[in-house]
């Protein structure tokens, strides 16, 4: 369903010149697969650090 409206906006950004990219985490399939069906792909991979700090 998301692709259904993620590769229409892609295109019309695209024509506007537009950047476009999509951004999720490794453990998120369903949004990696949903971004290829919108005809994106994998540029590029980071590390994300996570911390938290202790109650008070």
């Amino acid at each position: 369903m998301s692709s259904t409206l993620a590769y229409p906006l892609k295109n019309r950004l695209h024509q506007e010149a537009a950047t476009v990219w999509w951004d999720c985490m490794d453990s998120n399939i369903g949004s990696q697969k949903t971004a290829e069906k919108a005809g994106l792909f994998l540029s590029h991979r980071y590390e994300i650090a996570w911390f938290s700090y202790p109650a008070q």
